[in-house]
């Protein structure tokens, strides 16, 4: 009886729709890189202190320069136009940023004042091709897609397709049969409008944070490349030689040091590697109860994790886990303190700054990791903070980088609090 049955129905459905904004590699690699004059700053990345210098990140269009020769008065300078530019270094005098999915490299004795201002086309000391991927390729068209943009969708759906879909937990459905697969322009995706979280992380491959990441470590270039390490070697500089290709087994997201070792982060947690072979690097360590979503910071074989629950990671507390840093397959569990909104974290010496972002900038005595919290020296909440960068000593000068702008404290090496507000210099 019930192969006769023939009732049908449709219902309504609402989802997000990412919507891909594809670049055409060619264009953009035939697009002049300028020397521009200064420009505000709107939607700010990545940021590096360098010397006299700040950089920082202007997602997708390129980096600010700004003169912090004297912290009281940042002077900003010029504006590097890079089309595609999420991520870059600063290493002796030579800069290294991407171009979606090429390496750049420029040395920064010509991106002086006086030629930022002439906004004359500026183009690289070198160029490589396809160091990075891209977060969708069309090998065919040479287009690429970095960035996107969601867009609410509501579809009228057969009521026998129900089960190619799932609902988050904003009550939408999303097609999960199709949320790997471009079609055209669109992708399909579990994600509510205001969250970055999603099934199988694929919101985090699409966000800032996992952008074609590289870092430098002992002479030698590495970047991710999809399943692959890629290693180049950096005996001239200004020119960086491929010298060998890893395959990870698992799409890596972003790298980090560690006691001249190279983390590095996936959805499913951050394993450190030792390079100092680079014909086979091997794991040496798995970092507990640490994604590729988590703020970490490393001192005397302790990991310093901050973990949020709006990470996209699955966290579930918002917290500082201090765990230590065992062999691969050994558990710790590590200690864990609450917190209001963790976000980056720095060291200088014993103290730990901690950005605990609406809840401001905290300052912690971490000489007892069992004691962490109690030990609080100082807490400034009149920022949102969610960055920090200490300087090496002997300067004293800490950089917070907060919602609305960046923030320069005098912070002397014995003070319990910053003795002055340097600077501010604002976001527009």
């Amino acid at each position: 009886m019930q192969g006769c049955l023939k009732d049908s129905c449709t219902r309504s459905a609402t989802f997000t729709r990412v919507e891909p904004i594809f670049e055409n590699l060619e264009v953009a690699r035939n697009t002049a890189i300028v020397a521009e004059s200064p420009r505000p700053i709107q939607a700010p990345g990545r940021v590096v202190s360098d010397g006299a210098y700040l950089f920082i990140n202007e997602k997708g269009k390129g980096i600010h320069l700004i003169n912090n020769a004297d912290p009281r008065n940042p002077i900003k300078t010029g504006f590097l136009a890079i089309p595609g530019n999420y991520n870059f270094m600063v290493n002796n005098g030579i800069l290294y940023a991407n171009s979606y999915v090429d390496l750049l490299v420029f040395e920064l004795a010509s991106l002086a004042p006086g030629t930022i201002a002439d906004q004359l086309p500026h183009q690289p000391t070198s160029r490589l091709q396809h160091v990075f991927h891209a977060f969708w390729q069309n090998e065919t068209s040479d287009e690429v897609a970095f960035t996107y943009t969601a867009v609410p969708t509501t579809e009228v759906l057969d009521c026998g397709s129900y089960g190619e879909y799932v609902s988050n937990n904003e009550g939408q459905l999303v097609d999960i049969s199709q949320k790997q697969i471009f079609s055209g322009n669109e992708f399909a995706v579990v994600n509510s409008l205001d969250s970055t979280t999603n099934f199988d992380g694929i919101s985090n491959l699409l966000s800032e944070a996992t952008i074609a990441q590289f870092t430098i470590l002992d002479g030698k270039l590495y970047a991710i490349n999809k399943d692959n390490l890629e290693v180049y070697d950096l005996i001239n500089p200004i020119q960086p030689e491929p010298l060998a290709t890893h395959n990870l087994g698992i799409g890596g997201i972003r790298l980090l040091n560690y006691e001249n070792k190279l983390a590095v982060a996936f959805n499913g947690g951050i394993f450190v590697y030792e390079v100092a072979n680079t014909a086979v690097p091997s794991i040496g360590y798995s970092i507990p109860n640490a994604s590729a979503c988590d703020p970490i910071a490393f001192k005397d074989g302790l990991a310093f994790v901050s973990k949020n629950i709006d990470s996209g990671c699955l966290s579930e507390e918002n917290e500082l886990i201090v765990t230590e840093i065992p062999e691969i397959n050994t558990s710790s569990s590590g200690r864990e303190y609450p917190m209001s909104d963790p976000r980056g974290l720095s060291f200088r010496e014993d103290l730990l700054f901690f950005c605990d972002g609406s809840d401001g900038l905290k300052i912690f005595d971490v000489s007892n990791v069992a004691q962490v919290t109690q030990n609080m020296v100082a807490h400034f909440k009149d920022l949102n903070a969610y960055d920090v960068l200490t300087m090496p000593s002997p300067s004293n000068l800490i950089i917070v980088v907060g919602t609305d702008g960046i923030y320069q404290y005098d912070f002397p090496s014995q003070s319990t609090a910053p003795t002055a507000l340097l600077s501010k210099i604002s976001f527009n």
